[in-house]
């Protein structure tokens, strides 16, 4: 999937935003601008255009500590 016409927060001091990335697998394969990211356009890649929206990747942690987590169920 390639999201183009964001605003993507980079936390790279150098290119702090970028406007495009490109993911696979769950996998960043590029961050930087549209014409840097569309290289890895090919027929089977969806494109979303966020319109200038901010995204954001989602933080999932799923641990559980098992000692109070049991106690709790």
């Amino acid at each position: 999937m390639i999201l183009v016409n964001g605003q993507f927060h980079t936390v790279d001091r150098e290119n702090p935003l970028a406007e495009a990335v490109a993911v696979r697998d769950g996998k960043f394969l590029a961050v930087g601008t549209v014409a840097e990211v569309m290289q890895y356009h090919d027929d089977a890649t969806k494109v979303v255009d966020l319109k200038g929206h901010t995204a954001i990747p989602g933080l999932n942690d799923s641990h559980l500590h098992l000692i109070r987590g049991g106690a709790e169920l």
